[in-house]
């Protein structure tokens, strides 16, 4: 099925809900009939818990510092190769090419150690996120379960859902209550966002 006649569909299902009344179209009581397929927007998930955005301010924090650190190794970089600059007018050509080599030679491994450093980052940020999502697995089971649901979808590859079908801001809650609990118990601690 191509995305126009999956369009065409949704959009004739919705004129039939429609058509059919207001009966039809009412959203079921949450506790009287079960969802057999739900949306999560992992996104929002992500962003809004306080686990979630505990990564992310830990994530910045440390991009930031990293981002001072290179912009404190260009300053240092940029003030020596003035001084090499200004020892070209008083040195020999074959000992300033030799200087100039061992100056670029250190930019290079600066560089290459300072891309280390920043892909490191980013896969400490992308491990933190992949450890927050398999803790997210309980709660989103538990939602199952309680709710009778059969498949959990991501919310941006949804189309068309009901407001029922989105327990996002229920799974938020779940993920903040038990962020909070592992607070109070000293099983998270600040140090514990990322490794």
């Amino acid at each position: 099925m191509t995305l126009k006649s999956f369009r065409i569909a949704a959009i004739a299902f919705v004129a039939g809900l429609l058509a059919a009344g207001p009966a039809a179209a009412e959203e079921p009581d949450a506790a009287s009939e079960p969802l057999p397929i739900a949306v999560v927007n992992q996104e929002q998930l992500f962003s809004v818990t306080l686990e979630g955005r505990a990564i992310r301010a830990d994530m910045d924090r440390r991009a930031a510092e990293l981002a001072s650190a290179n912009r404190q190794l260009e300053q240092e970089l940029e003030a020596e190769e003035r001084q090499l600059t200004e020892l070209r007018k008083t040195l020999d050509p074959e000992r300033f090419r030799e200087l100039a080599a061992e100056f670029d030679a250190r930019v290079s491994g600066i560089r290459t150690e300072q891309q280390r450093k920043l892909d490191n980052l980013g896969a400490i940020f992308e491990n933190a996120r992949a450890g927050y999502f398999s803790r997210a697995v309980p709660v989103l089971l538990a939602i199952m379960e309680e709710r009778g649901i059969k498949v959990i979808l991501d919310g941006n590859s949804v189309l068309l859902a009901t407001g029922l079908a989105d327990i996002t801001g229920e799974a938020i809650e779940r993920m903040n209550a038990e962020y909070l609990s592992g607070r109070e118990t000293g099983e998270v601690g600040e140090q514990d966002v990322l490794p």
